[in-house]
């Protein structure tokens, strides 16, 4: 579970792999404390690939990673350059959310 921190902004970076092939990222800008990188294999044992992904804790409010794959891609790109950035959404505790919706109710909001 992640809890909010004062000062500290928490990201999850990385990106899938290709078909039999691995991915990994590199931080270019931002000032890490913490980073927890962990993998997703997509078999079993890893033989239809690999991707690496990483829980970063930074006070900063962006940083930017290089995040590369390899393998069948079929027509996606090798290399990302990305910015995370923190995303302004207010504090949802203080708001009323209802527990859940039923389906009238639902489609007058959508509505």
């Amino acid at each position: 579970m992640l809890r909010p921190s004062e000062g500290i902004n928490t990201f999850i970076v990385g990106r899938p792999c290709g078909y039999r092939g691995s991915s990994w990222y590199e931080i270019k800008k931002g000032d890490v404390k913490t980073e927890l990188p962990f993998e997703d294999y997509q078999s079993e044992r890893g033989s239809l690939g690999v991707s690496t992904y990483a829980i970063v804790s930074t006070p900063d409010r962006e940083i930017i990673i290089d995040e590369f794959a390899d393998g069948r891609l079929y027509g996606d790109n090798q290399v990302y350059h990305k910015r995370y950035f923190l995303n302004e959404i207010g504090d949802i505790e203080n708001e009323d959310v209802p527990d859940c919706v039923d389906d009238e109710s639902l489609s007058d909001i959508l509505n």
